[in-house]
């Protein structure tokens, strides 16, 4: 069974759209398809300029590292509509500033992000004789980001 969390809406940090995101687990963590979007307006909406790929007919945001939790596709996914919102707006691809901490504003805010991981990872072995898992050293950390995230963050 694939976790996944659909229609996860997101209103940008200018308040003025709403982008709608499916999160899927895959064996290599979380993946961020995109359901619904703003037109471009007339850009270029090649995929390198707007940071996507393509999965058969699904696009979905271009990130160049696994993004192991739930917490990180989320904000991840709210990186890239806002960084598309300014490309759409000033055709410029990034965030804006200070993008250090992203606050979940998505419709799926509710969600216990470390439960939805554990479930996407599927059954793990006990250690030490108990099921306790590990305090997590990771846990709130932005996921490593690709080369193009140093571009968004106007500074």
């Amino acid at each position: 069974m694939t976790t996944a969390f659909r229609n996860t809406v997101y209103r940008t940090s200018d308040g003025l759209e709403d982008y709608v995101f499916d999160f899927v687990a895959l064996d290599d963590g979380w993946r961020i398809y995109i359901v619904r979007q703003p037109s471009y307006g007339g850009r270029d909406e090649s995929l390198h300029v707007t940071h996507r790929l393509i999965d058969g007919d699904r696009y979905y945001v271009c990130w160049d590292s696994p993004l192991r939790r739930l917490n990180d596709a989320k904000a991840v996914a709210a990186l890239w509509a806002d960084a598309t919102q300014s490309y759409r707006r000033r055709g410029r691809f990034e965030a804006g500033a200070d993008r250090s901490h992203v606050y979940d504003r998505s419709s799926s805010a509710h969600v216990n992000p470390s439960a939805a991981d554990r479930e996407a990872a599927g059954p793990r072995p006990a250690r030490g004789g108990n099921n306790v898992d590990d305090a997590d050293p990771d846990a709130g950390r932005m996921p490593v980001p690709p080369p193009w995230y140093a571009h968004l963050i106007r500074r």
